[in-house]
């Protein structure tokens, strides 16, 4: 059985429901809104707290290295953290202070270390960290302390890493507050810094054998360790003497390959790994024939594997005397020599007359009497010397000559 309510029993409590729901609405409009309360709870705290921000005279700061060079032969790199409290203003963090920072997305913690006067929580293999103030302190600057994030290896080289914000709570002033914020720190992950430098014996000679030497070092990274393999493509100009590869290398008819598995390169470049070879340059190669090496360093233990890609340009030197020569209308019996020798450095003339040896790159000779002169130049070089021959035949009123030069083996005729 149902029982019925008065009707005017029901607007009575109405009307005093309304008044309870009004009255606290205007309470909760007339109570001044606090500057310092946090809409929501900040990471790691449960509870809204008091905001302290930059404008209370406190700041943190996280820093690490732009650069870090990724190690061989190790299971993780490296990445260290900073922290430091900025306190201008001088004022008093009382004892129990926390200040925590959360490890970059995809790092573990691998140890940390606390500044003067503070307490640390690490724990290996953990994602946070956290610093606590064991005692009072108004000091400017304020050393929180350090840690060493773990980045697993192999990473792409030039992957970031990038640690977020910080949080900090603690009374400041005789305020207790805490505040999360912080610029993004972003370090950049690298392959170890290799370089490889190829050293040809100088010259390349057409003819002649060339010692190739490579040199790897690795300048400018952390220490590394093997294993690590050097492939060289060597130019078909080249032809490959398999008898003197150095150190195991393998040689197949266009690459050589080195697996380097017993050394550890030094970030300083105290020392080095080389490899060398000879090869042998056929005798037909031109002048000027470029020579180009390319040599790729890997290893698995990083991602790509790649670890640097070099590309070595030379040019064969290949000496050959050649000459024309010219006759002047107005002066019969002098002659023009033009020298088109490639490949030296030092001439001789010998003009074929009997007078004296000229060194000079082109000459102006004067003949004294008709007849049939054999002019020969020798051009010498570091690769060694060439000779050419020309024929001058001086009449009466004009110079002839029939030019033939051992590097080519053609007749020119001048007139």
């Amino acid at each position: 059985m149902y029982r019925r309510i008065p009707v005017r029993g029901f607007s009575t409590a109405l009307a005093a429901l309304i008044g309870i729901v009004l009255t606290l609405w205007m309470l909760l409009i007339s109570t001044p809104a606090s500057d310092n309360a946090l809409a929501a709870p900040y990471p790691y705290y449960d509870q809204p707290v008091s905001r302290l921000d930059a404008a209370a005279g406190i700041t943190i700061v996280k820093t690490a290295p732009g650069v870090v060079y990724q190690a061989l032969g190790a299971g993780e790199t490296l990445v260290q953290y900073d922290l430091t409290i900025q306190n201008p203003a001088g004022y008093t963090i009382d004892a129990g202070a926390i200040v925590t920072d959360a490890l970059p997305a995809g790092t573990v913690l691998d140890s940390g270390n606390t500044g003067p006067g503070w307490a640390g929580t690490f724990v290996a293999g953990g994602t946070r960290v956290t610093y606590t103030l064991l005692s009072s302190t108004d000091s400017t600057t304020i050393d929180v302390g350090s840690y060493d994030a773990s980045v697993p290896v192999p990473v792409r080289d030039g992957s970031t890493v990038v640690n977020a914000g910080y949080c900090f709570s603690g009374t400041v002033n005789g305020v207790p507050g805490a505040f999360c914020e912080g610029e993004p720190v972003t370090t950049v992950i690298r392959a170890p810094d290799f370089s490889l430098v190829e050293s040809p014996s100088a010259p390349v000679c057409a003819g002649g054998h060339v010692t190739y030497t490579l040199s790897v070092t690795n300048p400018g990274g952390v220490q590394t360790t093997q294993p690590f393999t050097i492939v060289g493509q060597i130019a078909p100009t080249l032809n490959v003497l398999s008898d003197t590869i150095s150190a195991g290398g393998v040689w197949t008819p266009t690459t050589i390959t080195w697996n380097v598995t017993s050394t550890v390169l030094q970030a300083d470049g105290a020392n080095q790994v080389r490899r060398t070879f000879v090869a042998t340059v056929p005798l037909t190669v031109a002048h000027g024939t470029p020579v180009t090496n390319t040599y790729v360093v890997t290893s698995p233990e990083v991602s790509p594997n790649v670890l640097l890609w070099r590309s070595s340009y030379v040019s064969v030197t290949h000496v050959g005397a050649a000459f024309t020569s010219s006759a002047s209308l107005s002066q019969s019996y002098r002659v023009a020599f033009q020298n088109h020798s490639v490949g030296a450095t030092e001439y001789r003339w010998d003009f074929g007359d009997g007078s004296p040896i000229s060194t000079e790159t082109h000459p102006v000779h004067l003949y004294t009497d008709v007849g049939t002169y054999t002019v020969a130049l020798t051009a010498t070089g570091a690769c060694g010397f060439d000779t050419a021959t020309d024929t001058v035949t001086v009449l009466t009123g004009c110079v002839g000559a029939s030019v033939t030069s051992l590097a080519s083996d053609e007749p020119v005729d001048q007139g």
